[in-house]
C-alpha cells in the first residue's frame, strides 16, 4: 500500500480479515494507511482446517470450532486473531503454537502431516494440497477478504485498465466456481 502511495505501483492485490486491517504486517505492525487509495472487492477466501489424513476429523465434511479446543494449532498473523476471536465466542481459548513462523502454507503442510499440530490455509491455495494432509470446511472460519488496491486519484495506464479488468473476470470464474 505505501508502493501505490509512493507511485512505485499502479495496482496491488490486498487482504484484510475481521480483526486485521490491511496495512498490518506479519509483525502485527501498521506499515501502511489506507490515505489516497480505492478498493475494490474481488473475493472472500475462506480459510479451511489441515489436519493428517490419519486424524479422526478428516472423515468429516465439516468441522466445528468446538472440535479445535485442545488441539495445537500452528500458525499465527494474520488470521490467528480472527479464529481466537470465534473460538473464544465458543468459550475456549484456542491452544497455538507460534514455535514455527512462516508464510509458505506448504510448510505448515509439512509440519502437520508430520503430527506436530493442524494448520489452517486459504481455500484459494487448497489446489496444492499434499497427499499426507486433509483440508475441511471449517464452520465460522476465517475469511480473507482480497481486494484490488488502486490510488484514488491520478492517471491509470491502459496496463493498469487492463489488468484491473483480468483480476475482476478472474475473480468473478473463481466466485462462479466455487458457488
Amino acid at each position: 500500500m505505501t508502493r501505490l502511495q509512493e507511485r512505485e505501483l499502479d495496482l496491488a492485490l490486498v487482504f484484510e480479515f475481521e480483526h486485521w486491517p490491511m496495512g498490518m504486517d506479519y509483525d502485527e505492525a501498521i506499515r501502511a494507511t489506507e490515505d489516497g487509495l480505492e478498493y475494490i472487492d474481488l473475493f472472500d477466501d475462506p480459510f479451511l482446517l489441515v489436519v493428517p489424513r490419519d486424524d479422526p476429523l478428516a472423515d468429516e465434511e465439516r468441522i466445528g470450532l468446538a472440535e479445535l479446543r485442545g488441539r495445537r494449532i500452528l500458525g499465527g498473523p494474520p488470521w490467528a486473531s480472527d479464529l481466537r476471536e470465534r473460538c473464544r465466542s465458543c468459550g475456549f481459548e484456542p491452544r497455538f503454537d507460534l514455535s514455527y513462523r512462516t508464510t509458505d502454507f506448504n510448510a505448515f503442510q509439512g509440519l502437520v502431516a508430520a503430527g506436530l499440530g493442524i494448520t489452517l490455509v486459504p481455500r484459494l491455495v487448497c489446489g496444492s494440497i499434499r497427499d499426507d494432509v486433509v483440508a475441511l470446511p471449517l464452520d465460522r472460519g476465517p475469511v480473507r477478504r482480497v481486494k484490488l488496491a488502486l490510488r484514488e486519484e491520478g492517471y491509470r495506464s491502459p496496463a493498469s485498465a487492463a489488468m484491473q479488468m483480468i483480476l475482476e473476470e478472474a475473480a468473478g470464474a473463481l466466485a462462479a466456481s466455487n458457488a
